[in-house]
């Protein structure tokens, strides 16, 4: 019996172990897996943090070439205002000795102007009536437009 009794205790004390190392690997795995989700939550902070530096890069990269952009259209505006400046020179020193000629260059265009405003008038009359019948003072009517259309062409193409 005491040889039975010993063997017991031995049992006893076996699963007393096994129990006491099943209870300590599942604290270890407890504290594993809290790690591991800290780990995995560091892990997306990291993926999350390359997609925006992506993104910063991509947005640096298109700010600078808008800078560049800029850059050339300000050249280019800058340019065109000093070459404005020039011609505005220019003309005033060609305007010096030229005014009674000037004007008089302006007062024919004016002139030429309300003449071609006229014809354009009286054609805009003529062909806003309508489709004429077939009548002899409608054909007038349309020759006569046909005419002041072909003048009104000419003179735009003299100016």
């Amino acid at each position: 019996a005491r040889k039975m009794a010993n063997i017991l205790l031995a049992a006893e004390q076996r699963w007393k172990n096994a129990r006491e190392d099943v209870i300590g690997r599942w604290a270890e795995f407890t504290s594993l897996r809290q790690k591991l989700a800290e780990v995995q939550h560091l892990q997306q902070q990291f993926n999350d943090f390359q997609k925006v530096h992506k993104e910063q890069q991509k947005v640096l990269s298109e700010a600078s070439r808008r800078a560049l952009t800029a850059r050339d259209a300000a050249a280019t505006c800058a340019s065109q205002a000093k070459l404005m400046e020039e011609l505005k020179v220019r003309s005033a020193e060609c305007a010096v000795g030229l005014p009674a000629e000037l004007k008089l260059i302006h007062g024919r265009e004016q002139q030429m102007h309300a003449v071609l405003q006229e014809k354009s008038h009286q054609l805009g009359i003529l062909v806003g009536r309508g489709r004429p019948e077939d009548s002899k003072a409608d054909w007038a009517k349309e020759h006569q437009a046909a005419h002041l259309a072909s003048e009104l062409y000419q003179r735009t193409r003299q100016v």
